[in-house]
This record gives structure tokens, C-alpha cells and sequence, in this order.
């Protein structure tokens, strides 16, 4: 690899390959490792979400489930890293470290001092656009470097820092095809969960509430759970991008990548280590529920004439109504804000207020051009929960999208076959090729182009390149004609050899044009002398060419 294009990084896409073909063979054990962290926090998140927005009691328990999701995040954070220094070991070929306790607690103190910091500097950035990059890269970095092997915070910061300011076209661009393709699984898995109750109502007959539930089936829920499966399966490759990033990066300095490759070479290495000490925590289990209702104690009485009195009824239904199986029918309280709210939250609230807003005048005007396409629609009244939407939308929606592209297909057909057409006055007036670069191309120009050039050149005195342009007007005048291809591999003994194919009916002009070939060579290639009576001679004969043609 030249120093250039170290310098430079690898293409985005050739950096998206690799990271593809390293997670697609990775073992099993290693892929354990990102899912053993991310897994509690994301069920644990779709529970906090479900229970903070459903249940009436969620301002009595939001700050110790905030607790709990705050140790989960951190317990994701750290797997992550384990998982990433796995990574890194298959890349390098290294032999892998060791873990003791020091370096387990420095990793929880480094992650639990950035990581945090990223739910409010990456919406911000987000929100500013343009620093979103070098952010989203510089907490990707700390999940990667922060492993407890850096001697202190700083030197963390600057590490990550500076890896995130390396390659920043590769970083944007990588951002780019990642966040396209996690939309894509997004919309995949979005339409799996609501299509799986409709084909199994259709297939099996299985009659389920899902599939009756029609749109209202779209809410906040099966949202979070859509965007928790779309992390899942998108993180490992970020996390791939960024360690080969990193790598990469570091390699500038100490050629590791070079070292990786010299291994491959080698006979096997000795077997990897022992496997990570991998430390679990043991999850404390709540207190257990209560009954959903009490044994009722005492025996019965002959007496049919005894019944229970209101008051001991009342209580009952009361204790039964407090139990939590039975808390999400009861209606939400309002909790009063007595804080003042701070600046930030002041401005995100703002903030979120203008983007909703937004959103509301953009929906507004998709409403009003549905109504001026199609008057007679009754999307308006229809009822989203009972409902599917119209098919014509989408039938419209897609006569749409094959009108454009077929349009788009022709106006470059038409355009591509009306350059080739050009007259020397309709042509654009570009600055002309470099007849001495070797690189040139005869469908660079039209063939009257390249005459014109070659009799200028014969005014001005340069024989040499007057000679070539006349020999270029002859190649582009027979590719116009479909006599022979233009390609930069081709020699002038392969258009020669083509020209024999495909006009052996035409001697005259075979013969014509290998001695312009012959002729060419030794004035262009060879040592033989220019003159003007050469140069005119080349030009009848290159006349004889395109008049044989057309003929």
C-alpha cells in the first residue's frame, strides 16, 4: 500500500466489506459476548419503556428504574468493549490479554465517564449537523479503546479524539451507507411484526388480536421494540467499522496492519489464551408479588343466612385493587412539576416543540395535495384502526416511481445518442485533450474535432501532433460507424485486427488504414523523420478512410 493511500484510509465501502466478511465468521462465543450486554439492557429498556408509559404508578418508580437501566447501560457498555478487543484480536493476529480486576474496574470508571455524555453531545451535534461525525466516531472509539489499558482519563480522551479526526471522508461516508442500511432493516422488521398476525390469520387460521387490531397495532411499543431489534442486528457492524478504524489508524504509527498481513504467511501461531475472565452479576431478585387473592380462612357455616358486610367487602377490593396485576386499568395521575426547568432542558423542550411543528405543516400539506390529486378520496373518513389504506395510493406511489425512472432512462439515452450526433458547432467548446499524454482517448472528441486540431497543429508547425490527431480522427470516425470499439486496452494492432472482422468486405479501407497504422507508429513510436509532404499524404489517405466508410 502506497504512503499516500495510508495516509488517506481505505474506502468506505471497502472498509463496510471487510467488516462483513469479519462478522459473518466470527465464532459464536464471540458474537456471545456483544449479545450477553446488549441483550439485559434492551429487554430491560423495553419493559422500562412499556411500564413508564402504561402504568399509573410510573412517577413512584421511575427513579429507581432509571437506577437500574443507568447499571444496565453501563453493564452494555463494557461487554461492548470486551467484545471489540475480540475483534481487534482477530484482526492483528495478536495473542489476547489477559483480564484481572484492576483492569476490569478501570474499564467500568473509563465507560461510566464518557459514555453517559453521549445522550446529550451526539443530539446536539445531531441537531447542529455538522460535528455529528467526529462525535458519533469519538464514542465509538471510547467503547473500543476505553479497555482499562489507558494509564488515565486524559490519555483516553486524546486517544479517541485523535482516532475520530482521522479519515474523514471514510467516517461520513461509513455513516452514510450504515444509517441507509439500518433504515432498511428498520422498514424490514417493521413490516415482519405487523404482517407475521395477518399471514398466520391467512395461512394457519390463528385469529389473534394483532391481527384485528388493524393501525392501532402501529403505537409506541411495537416502535421501541422495532428500533431494539434494528440495534441489535446493526451495533456489531458499527462496532466492526470502528475497530478496523482504529486499527487502521494506529497502524500509521506502528505498522501493525502490515505485521497482521506478514502473519498470514507464517506457519500457525500457538493457540489463543485462555478465554476472557467473563464476570457476571448477579441480578437481585424484587421481592415476591402477592397472591391475587387471599384464602378465605374459617370454615363455612350451616347457615345460609350469614353474609359478608359491606365494610369487610370494601376492604378487600381495596387490597385486591392495590395489587399490581390490576394497576394498569386504573387511570394515570398527573404528577406537578415543582422544579423550574433548567436551560438545556428549556431549549431540547423548544427545540422538540419547533421540530413537531414542523412535521405537523409538513403533514398538513401532504394532506392538502391528496386532496387537490384526488378530491373524491375519502382518506379523511376513513378509521385507521378498522382500515387499511387505500391501494390506489399506492398504486399512484408506484406509477410514479416507473414514470420517473423511465424518464430518467431516456433523457439519458437521448442525451448519450445526441453527443455522438454532434455537429462542430453544436459541440461544447472544452478545452482540447493533451496529445502528448499517453492516456488520451480517440471517443474524447468527434472526428472533425480531431481534423480541425490536426490542421491547426500542421499551421502552427507541429508535425508530430498533427499526425496523431488526423490517426485519432480516423479511430473515432470508425467507431461512430460501429466498426470498431474504442477501449484503453486495445493496441492499434487490435483495432486493425478488428477492422479485418468486421469490413472484409471494404479492402480498400482495411488496407488504408493499416498504413496510417504503419505510418503512425514509426513517426510516433520510432525514430523517422515528420515532414509536411508526410503529413498531407497521411491526411488524403485518412479522407480515403471516411469516404470508403461511407460509402
Amino acid at each position: 500500500m502506497s504512503k499516500k493511500k495510508r495516509l488517506q484510509g481505505k474506502g468506505a465501502i471497502e472498509l463496510i466489506e471487510e467488516t462483513t466478511c469479519l462478522i459473518r465468521h466470527l465464532p459464536a462465543r464471540v458474537l456471545a459476548l456483544y449479545y450477553t450486554g446488549s441483550l439485559p439492557f434492551i429487554l430491560a429498556f423495553l419493559y422500562f419503556w412499556a411500564d413508564m408509559s402504561r402504568s399509573p404508578l410510573a412517577s413512584r418508580r421511575n427513579a429507581e428504574s432509571a437506577f437500574i437501566m443507568a447499571l444496565l447501560f453501563i453493564w452494555m457498555k463494557c461487554w461492548q468493549t470486551v467484545f471489540a478487543g475480540e475483534l481487534r484480536t482477530i484482526i492483528s493476529g495478536e495473542i489476547r490479554e489477559g483480564w484481572n480486576v484492576r483492569r476490569v474496574v478501570r474499564m467500568i470508571a473509563e465507560q461510566t465517564f464518557f459514555q453517559p455524555a453521549a445522550f446529550i453531545i451526539l443530539p446536539v451535534a445531531l441537531i447542529i449537523t455538522l460535528p455529528f461525525g467526529w462525535a458519533y466516531a469519538f464514542f465509538q472509539n471510547i467503547s473500543i479503546l476505553g479497555n482499562g489499558k489507558s494509564r488515565g482519563m486524559n490519555e483516553l480522551y486524546r486517544k479517541a479524539l485523535r482516532h475520530a479526526t482521522y479519515f474523514p471522508g471514510q467516517n461520513h461516508f461509513a455513516i452514510l451507507i450504515l444509517s441507509l442500511f439500518s433504515f432498511f432493516v428498520l422498514c424490514n422488521i417493521g413490516t415482519v411484526l405487523y404482517l407475521f398476525p395477518h399471514m398466520m390469520n391467512s395461512f394457519l387460521g390463528v385469529d389473534s388480536l394483532f391481527a384485528r387490531a388493524g393501525w392501532s397495532m402501529v403505537n409506541t411499543t411495537i416502535i421501541a421494540i422495532t428500533l431494539s431489534m434494528t440495534y441489535l442486528i446493526v451495533d456489531p457492524f458499527v462496532k466492526g467499522v470502528y475497530v478496523l478504524r482504529t486499527f487502521y489508524g494506529e497502524s500509521l504509527r506502528t505498522g501493525a496492519d502490515l505485521r497482521a498481513d506478514m502473519k498470514r504467511f507464517t506457519p500457525a501461531s500457538k493457540k489463543m489464551a485462555i478465554f476472557l475472565l467473563i464476570f457476571s452479576i448477579g441480578s437481585s431478585s424484587g421481592p415476591a408479588t402477592q397472591a391475587f387473592s387471599k384464602e378465605l380462612t374459617g370454615a363455612r357455616t350451616t347457615s345460609r343466612q350469614k353474609v359478608i358486610s359491606a365494610k369487610k367487602l370494601d376492604s378487600s377490593i381495596s387490597e385486591v385493587i392495590k395489587q399490581r396485576e390490576y394497576q394498569w386499568r386504573m387511570p394515570r395521575v398527573k404528577v406537578k412539576e415543582e422544579e423550574s426547568k433548567g436551560f438545556l432542558a428549556s431549549f431540547l423542550e423548544d427545540t422538540m416543540e419547533t421540530i413537531s411543528t414542523w412535521l405537523g405543516d409538513l403533514s398538513d400539506w401532504i394532506e392538502k395535495m391528496l386532496d387537490w390529486f384526488m378530491p373524491d378520496s375519502t382518506h379523511k373518513k376513513a378509521d385507521p384502526q378498522k382500515s387499511m389504506p387505500s391501494v390506489h395510493y399506492l398504486i399512484y406511489l408506484l406509477l410514479c416511481i416507473v414514470t420517473s425512472v423511465l424518464a430518467i432512462s431516456g433523457w439519458r439515452k437521448l442525451k448519450s445518442q445526441r453527443n455522438l450526433s454532434l455537429k462542430p458547432d453544436e459541440t461544447i467548446k472544452a478545452q482540447a485533450p493533451d496529445l502528448s499524454s499517453e492516456d488520451i482517448s480517440a471517443d474524447e472528441l468527434p472526428a472533425n474535432r480531431w481534423l480541425e486540431m490536426g490542421r491547426k497543429f500542421m499551421e502552427e508547425g507541429n508535425l508530430r501532433f498533427a499526425l496523431r490527431a488526423f490517426y485519432l480522427a480516423s479511430l473515432s470516425h470508425l467507431a461512430t460507424q460501429n466498426m470498431i470499439s474504442i477501449a484503453a486496452f486495445k493496441s492499434n494492432r487490435d483495432y486493425e485486427n478488428e477492422l479485418k472482422r468486421r469490413a472484409h468486405s471494404l479492402p480498400d479501407l482495411v488496407s488504408a488504414f493499416s498504413f496510417n497504422v504503419k505510418t503512425f507508429e514509426e513517426i510516433w513510436y520510432g525514430m523517422h523523420d515528420v515532414t509536411n509532404e508526410l503529413v498531407k499524404g497521411f491526411e488524403v489517405n485518412q479522407k480515403r478512410i471516411m469516404a470508403s466508410n461511407e460509402s
